[in-house]
Formats: C-alpha cells, structure tokens, sequence
C-alpha cells in the first residue's frame, strides 16, 4: 500500500462507506494512511491512527513517495491543543484541537514535506502526563462543537469521534467507534468510584451501546449531544438541563489507564 499524509481543509477530511454514500468518520490534519486503490478522483485508505477504512477524495490528500514517507516518521510528532492556522505559502489552514503535526527541531511545530513549509500558529504537546489530572481541559475545548455524523475535529463532531480525539490528545488511542471503545479499559462498577477522565458507556432499549462521553467528575459528563455539551450524570443516566429529562441510560464507566 502506498503511504499518504492528510493536509486538509476547515471540517477534516471526509471518509465516506463508498464515494456516494455519508460519511462515517474523518481524518484530522497531520493524520497518515496507506492507499489501498484509487477509482477515479477517490481513494480507498486505511487511517494509520486507527485503522478505520473508508473512501476520501484526493484533493484533500497529499500522497508522499518512499523518500517523503521515510523523512515524515523521522520527524516528532506533535499534537495541536488549542484551534489554529497552519501557515503555508499562499494561504492557510484552519485546523482542529487533536490534528497531528510535525517538528524538525522537537519544539516548533514546522515542518517540511514535498518542498512545502507548513508552521503552526497555535499550542501544541506531545502528551499529557495524568489522564484524570489533564483530561477536562482538553475535553472543553471542544464545547459547544456542534454535532456531526461521523466528526472528529471542534468544527463538527459525534459523540465516539469526540472521545476518541480528546483521548489522543491525551495520548491514548481509542478505536472509532463507541460499541468497540466500550471493549478497552477496566470496568468501574460504582459511580462514586469513578474519576474525572473515566469513559461513561449508554444503550439504547435492545442493550447496544449507542453513546459516550468522558466524566469531569462522578456527577457530570461531557459528551456530544447537539452541540458538545456538559450534563449531570447518576446511575441512572445523563439528565439534560434543557430538556429536563434522561436522554441517554448509563451501561458502563470503563477506566482505560
């Protein structure tokens, strides 16, 4: 398979089921993958962070030769904290809190690939060092992100790509989605157990898991609902201020670290 690098635009570059159909996840600036074959101006690819396939359209990619690809994993990553800009000569790209990016040196976030600059104007890390300490920070500055099918970036997200993308930045991978996410971790079996950074897990009436979200503390979850939003949590479930109402029945809080 041929090795890629998504440079994308504003929203994250879109993976579809098929090139005609919706899109069921997205990649985030910085994020590699392997072409498996291309039809037309589509491409099939594998996502290198978590080996999600889909079918993206080749004018959000950049595709990179062996040499490129070789120099590229000889770079340290980095992980963007804050929304910001990459720089490049002509214009610039708005990117997501989560996107990967690159560092000749260890500390700028610059780099160069296939004879182009690109700088980061914004904050970025390698990682976290306490997932309960560290987590709730990074979870908020996604709130108010307003919800999309199959989003992972602030600009639009859905509740799996949410937790999975905070977790990265936490530097933790997760899988995409939430019925496989609920498999990782360790179960917390009380609530008042629980810690701040814990994943909470919530079914519908047939007993599959449909939703997730990330505690803040052993009474409020962050998740995404509408918008990325903050809501009291109990045994029972997720009480929605506005609607004043349960919206979604807790299944399980899991511990990954």
């Amino acid at each position: 398979m041929k090795e890629g690098i998504c440079l994308i635009t504003v929203a994250g570059m879109r993976l579809y089921a098929d090139h005609k159909s919706e899109m069921v996840s997205q990649l985030l600036f910085g994020e590699t993958f392997s072409l498996i074959e291309s039809r037309d101006d589509w491409l099939y690819i594998e996502a290198g962070f978590d080996s999600y396939r889909g079918w993206v359209h080749q004018s959000q990619a950049e595709l990179l030769d062996e040499k490129a690809a070789a120099r590229l994993n000889r770079l340290e990553s980095m992980i963007s904290v804050s929304e910001g800009e990459v720089i490049i000569e002509g214009g610039v790209i708005k990117v997501s809190p989560g996107s990967t990016l690159y560092s000749e040196n260890g500390t700028d976030s610059e780099f160069e690939l296939n004879g182009c600059i690109y700088r980061y104007n914004g904050r970025s890390i390698k990682t976290i060092q306490q997932i309960s300490e560290d987590i709730e920070p990074l979870a908020l500055l996604f709130l108010n992100s307003p919800y999309l099918w199959g989003g992972r970036s602030c600009f639009g997200t859905d509740c799996s790509g949410f937790v999975q993308t905070v977790y990265k930045m936490a530097g933790v991978i997760l899988p995409r989605d939430a019925s496989v996410q609920a498999t990782r971790g360790r179960d917390i079996h009380l609530l008042e157990e629980a810690a701040p950074g814990d994943l909470v897990f919530f079914d519908n009436d047939q007993g599959e898991i449909t939703h997730t979200g990330i505690l803040l503390g052993p009474s409020e979850v962050i998740h995404s609902y509408g918008v990325v939003r903050v809501d009291s949590l109990d045994h029972q479930g997720i009480f929605n201020r506005d609607k004043n109402k349960y919206t979604h029945k807790l299944r399980l809080i899991k511990r990954v670290l």
